[in-house]
């Protein structure tokens, strides 16, 4: 019914599906090479700067500092090789800076990229899901040795004590340490740091990522009905990796994924709803149906229902007759029990 990858975690890492710092400079220069095609003279004269840069063999005095420069000229041609190009480049320079520089020039990276904003925003938009290095930063620690990853938490811890919850929120994304120890870079810690800054998931959208990756009933009543939908247009990761990524937290943790999950449906916005909602409905919960009802006469869950009847029309069916019982739902669960 539903199919999504969770984010990785350092206690659950996924398979390497990533070679290393060779690999990962060669795809880097590979980009650059690429995107200096272009026939605007501007933009070439750019990217001739840029792939001096990246020379075919890597150097070795690129530092922290110097690879969220490197990120900034890169993420210009973000859309103009296609998605899967930059992803492997990002992917690329976390990768060979982690294994070559380590843990601490990976952090200063990562905080250089949240203090240097990279275009625009939406107001409506998580930054931290948003950032496509700080995934590629996340993705690389999860899989490192002890001592790189040993590295990166102690440069972290210093960077958050003297910069505050917002860069902690960013290391406690990038590091995905749910490790059964505890330490003030977990979600959960970051996140009581930021109430007690007077922050709150209705008005600073950090939180919401802390929110989301906390133990679902830790953080009930922090799931608040924020004013607009999320924005996923720009989005390192889509619903369905975030939607996977709550599922997963919840059942790590021992708990319904159905609270979570309802959360981010409803603000979601209609184009990213359909994938959400299989997610919800995929939880197999008795009430699982409960928080598409609002919304039954969108296409998009009206799909949603026909993908659960497809995959358990006996549980689906079931969870008509319920709402239908209780007055709820209306002529489109009754013609849905109908036709």
């Amino acid at each position: 019914m539903f199919r999504g990858a969770p984010l990785p975690t350092r206690s659950h890492p996924g398979p390497r599906t990533r070679g290393g710092a060779a690999d990962g400079w060669t795809a880097l220069h590979d980009f650059v090479a690429a995107a200096r095609q272009t026939t605007d003279p501007r933009r070439r004269l750019a990217r001739d700067r840029l792939l001096a840069c990246v020379p075919a063999e890597p150097p070795d005095y690129l530092n922290g500092e110097g690879a969220a420069l490197l990120y900034a000229d890169l993420i210009i041609d973000r859309y103009g090789r296609g998605p899967g190009a930059f992803d492997a480049a990002v992917a690329g320079l976390a990768d060979w800076l982690l294994a070559v520089q380590g843990g601490c020039a990976l952090a200063v990276a990562v905080n250089q990229v949240r203090i240097e904003a990279s275009g625009d925003r939406p107001a409506n938009e998580i930054r931290i899901w948003s950032e496509p290095f700080f995934l590629a930063a996340r993705c690389a620690l999860v899989q490192a040795p002890n001592a790189r990853y040993a590295e990166a938490v102690a440069a972290f811890a210093g960077i958050a004590d003297a910069e505050g919850w917002p860069a902690a929120a960013v290391a406690a994304f990038v590091l995905a340490d749910d490790r059964a120890e505890a330490h003030h870079l977990q979600p959960l810690a970051v996140l009581r740091a930021a109430e007690a800054a007077g922050a709150s998931a209705a008005d600073a959208p950090a939180v919401i990522a802390l929110v989301a990756e906390s133990p679902p009933d830790l953080v009930a009543d922090r799931r608040v009905q924020r004013r607009g939908s999320f924005s996923f247009a720009r989005a390192a990761m889509g619903p369905a990796r975030l939607a996977a990524t709550l599922a997963a937290v919840a059942a790590r943790n021992g708990q319904a994924a159905l609270p979570a999950l309802s959360w981010l449906l409803h603000h979601a916005a209609d184009a990213d709803r359909l994938t959400i909602g299989k997610a919800v409905l995929a939880t197999g919960h008795d009430a699982a149906l409960v928080p598409l009802l609002p919304f039954l006469h969108r296409s998009w869950a009206r799909a949603a229902l026909a993908r659960a009847e497809a995959c358990d029309p006996a549980w689906t069916v079931g969870r008509y007759l319920t709402a239908v019982s209780e007055g709820r739902g209306g002529p489109v669960l009754r013609a849905r029990l109908q036709g």
